[in-house]
């Protein structure tokens, strides 16, 4: 829903339900930003993030994370997320 709403408002998104090769994609996508649910059912958005941020590549790339379930601004900070609207 949420790439839905911000494809109409003219963002380019790419969405993935998982990621088998996640550096691989990731290069391949060169993304300014990156977008995650805390709870993805398959992984915890929190230790992705910390995954990503392993890759200097992306030590620039903003990663926004988002979701239902609590979140503190020392987890996010702990992962390399931003935190707070």
């Amino acid at each position: 829903m949420l790439a839905i709403i911000l494809r109409g408002k003219g963002y380019r998104v790419t969405a993935r339900e998982k990621f088998s090769a996640l550096e691989k994609e990731l290069i391949q996508i060169a993304p300014t930003h990156i977008l995650l649910d805390r709870n993805l059912g398959w992984a915890d958005g929190l230790v992705l993030c910390k995954q990503i941020r392993r890759f200097p590549q992306f030590a620039g790339t903003i990663i926004l994370i988002f979701s239902a379930y609590d979140i503190t601004a020392a987890q996010c900070e702990r992962s390399g997320c931003r935190w707070g609207f």
